[in-house]
């Protein structure tokens, strides 16, 4: 998303670079302790699962009716879901509370969100798109930790902070605002925006 944001004309200033370091060290901090060397076709899998999403966030950006291509992606999204779960169904547990709960996990967790984010999309740049994206894991810990009533580490207080504040220095606007207009009284209002 970044890059395509990069080609499309979007220039990124140097603190969106200082926030987008600062959330991928939080993230490096919330998930290399505990890492261990993948399974290379899991791994392939999870880097196709990342520019998949990185797509349909693209696609979302354009989209003028949220709930309505939410509502589509999903409905395409459950006929493929149901077509290769007929093919394994005998090797499967199915329980009428575990299709309910399954059903309500998709359309109301993940369709709800799905369909806020594509709300938000439209009035954001890719690249900051793609940086809001990566406090998701750390938020996820954190509620995760609360609900099973978990430790909170320092590690994930720590990941947070800094996934957090890098962030924070990407769409606070008075910072931008601040920038830009600083940097038009030191160079006049003629002369060509410099973002780098």
């Amino acid at each position: 998303m970044i890059g395509t944001g990069l080609v499309r004309g979007e220039r990124p200033a140097r603190i969106d670079w200082a926030g987008l370091a600062l959330a991928g060290a939080g993230l490096l901090v919330f998930t290399l302790p505990g890492a261990t060397a993948p399974d290379p076709i899991g791994t392939l899998f999870m880097v196709v699962a990342g520019a998949c999403w990185g797509i349909y966030s693209l696609a979302g950006r354009i989209s003028r009716d949220p709930l309505g291509a939410t509502a589509g992606n999903f409905l395409r999204a459950t006929l493929f879901g149901v077509l290769f779960a007929a093919g394994f169904i005998s090797s499967r547990h199915v329980t009428p509370s575990g299709l309910w709960l399954a059903a309500a996990s998709g359309s109301l967790a993940s369709g709800v969100g799905y369909t806020l984010w594509y709300a938000a999309l439209p009035s954001l740049a890719a690249w900051r798109a793609a940086v809001i994206q990566l406090i998701v894991p750390v938020l996820t810990a954190l509620a995760a930790a609360i609900l099973l009533d978990e430790a909170i580490t320092s590690r994930l207080m720590g990941a947070t902070v800094l996934v957090a504040t890098g962030v924070l220095l990407t769409i606070w606007p008075a910072w931008h605002v601040a920038r830009d207009r600083g940097s038009e009284r030191r160079r006049g209002p003629s002369r060509p925006r410099r973002w780098f």
